[in-house]
């Protein structure tokens, strides 16, 4: 099933996605120039271990519903469940082209969805109210993920992201702009968790892409993962208008280039190319676009990816960042959609 630009890929399809995204990975990171070996393995196994979590989640989620297909009750509740990790997997694939920030995102997803698991494994089904109220929570994160991939690219929020850039609104006033129309008080920073998702989600629906994410706040262990995958595709409308030009590419590429580079050394050398270019709030900028959105297609990739994101998306570009010590690449990664849409066209 394809959902605009994005592709809704099952079973043994999704599988071979995630196969040829790795093996072109793993290609990419051995032609770094390591320090060492031991280097070069640990990037190797962080790659490898994120590309056998989305495997695991799916397996165990297809474990899930054949283990409940023929219970009336709780059949149906473990097949909106599976539901929501296939197209949670495909976003993670899709959406999600570094793999260190990919790494975090499917963590989250996988605890979100254990602690769904233990609740279906603990339902007792002659208890019509509780069966009623957790088929209820599985619906809405089966819309959620499927909003999510179907709503991802879409064109009618290029007229609000052609807006943001017009009135050169950084990544935090954007945010400030839109809790303060929510009606909440205080920075940003300071808000409860669920409110800044709705925060998150008030600004991807005036873009046009509909509430997505808000329906899920209510329920227990799930607001990390909403949080991050909120920030992820407001991110994307933040910065949809703000061409990444190559010499951003070129600037990190050689901070990066010797055994590796410093993340702060990278960062700054971007920054200084996107002060140049009269970037508002150019570190976040920085950060937040070599993890997600790429300098021309290179990602910086390293295990801090996620741990950074988190502190970018909770705190809305505010919070301090330390970067001392953190080492990075500067790499290119493959286009996931690209290898998504050749999947489906051939089956």
């Amino acid at each position: 099933m394809s959902y605009d630009s994005l592709v809704a890929l099952r079973g043994d399809d999704l599988r071979y996605l995630g196969e040829i995204i790795y093996r072109k990975e793993s290609e990419v990171i051995k032609s770094q120039p390591f320090s060492s070996s031991t280097e070069r393995n640990k990037y190797l196994d962080d790659c490898k271990t994120t590309y056998d979590s989305a495997l695991n989640i799916v397996k165990d989620i297809e474990e899930l519903y054949d283990k409940y297909v023929e219970d009336v009750s709780k059949g149906p509740i473990a097949h909106q469940m599976f539901s929501y990790v296939e197209h949670g997997v495909n976003v993670s694939f899709q959406v999600v082209k570094n793999y260190s920030v990919r790494a975090s995102f499917l963590n989250k997803l996988k605890n979100h969805t254990d602690s769904l698991s233990a609740e279906l494994a603990q339902l007792d089904s002659q208890i019509a109210t509780d069966v009623e109220k957790l088929a209820a929570k599985a619906a809405k994160f089966e819309e959620v993920m499927m909003k999510c991939l179907k709503n991802y690219k879409n064109p009618v929020s290029a007229a609000f992201s052609k807006w943001v850039k017009s009135n050169r609104l950084t990544f935090n006033q954007l945010l400030k702009r839109y809790k303060s129309e929510l009606g909440f008080r205080g920075s940003f920073e300071s808000l409860e968790e669920a409110q800044k998702i709705e925060v998150y989600d008030e600004i991807v629906r005036v873009s046009g892409r509909g509430n997505i994410f808000k329906m899920g706040i209510k329920e227990v262990g799930a607001t990390a993962f909403l949080l991050l995958a909120a920030g992820i595709m407001v991110w994307d409308i933040f910065t949809a208008e703000h061409k990444i030009e190559t010499a951003f590419r070129d600037a990190a590429v050689t901070a990066a280039s010797i055994s590796g580079g410093l993340l702060g050394d990278v960062v700054n050398a971007v920054v200084r190319v996107a002060i140049a270019d009269a970037i508002e709030g150019a570190t976040y900028y920085a950060l937040a676009a070599g993890l997600l959105a790429s300098f021309a297609g290179a990602f910086i990739i390293g295990a801090f990816a996620g741990a950074i994101l988190d502190l970018i998306f909770s705190s809305g570009g505010t919070a301090p960042l330390s970067t001392q010590g953190l080492k990075c690449y500067v790499a290119p990664m493959p286009d996931c959609v690209v290898l998504a849409r050749q999947i489906s066209y051939n089956t």
